[in-house]
């Protein structure tokens, strides 16, 4: 794994190396090595790193260069506004397991809000 990599994505999410390595079940020092270049997290650390920062494993490896897991624009501009916002990420976990027909209304309203808020 590429340490530099997993440090910019650690820091650009405002997280310590206590806090990256309490998530991933390790010690703060096999976050350290990683981050240094010096020992490489196993598979499955790997792929939590992966999902938890939204990047591809190619990515943390150093084979591909662009650390978006979505390489359309527009997704992964929603994704990283979820990701960035906690309203909107409690927003979206709240919605988890509503009936389609209540989305539905949670959308018209929000459709309603929104042009509420432009003035229309």
């Amino acid at each position: 794994m590429k340490g530099t990599r997993l440090k910019e994505l650690r820091e650009r999410r405002g997280e310590t190396q206590s806090q990256l390595a309490e998530f991933l079940d390790v010690s703060q020092q096999a976050v350290g090595k990683w981050e240094l270049d010096k020992a490489s997290p196993d598979d499955k650390t790997l792929i939590k790193i992966a999902i938890h920062y939204g990047v591809t494993i190619d990515y943390l490896l150093g084979f591909d260069n662009s650390p978006q897991y979505f390489h359309d624009p527009e997704t992964a501009a929603l994704l990283q506004d979820l990701k960035d916002n906690p309203d909107y990420r409690a927003m979206l976990d709240s919605a988890r397991g509503l009936k389609p027909e209540s989305v539905k209304e949670i959308m018209a309203f929000i459709k309603y809000q929104k042009a509420k808020e432009e003035g229309l």
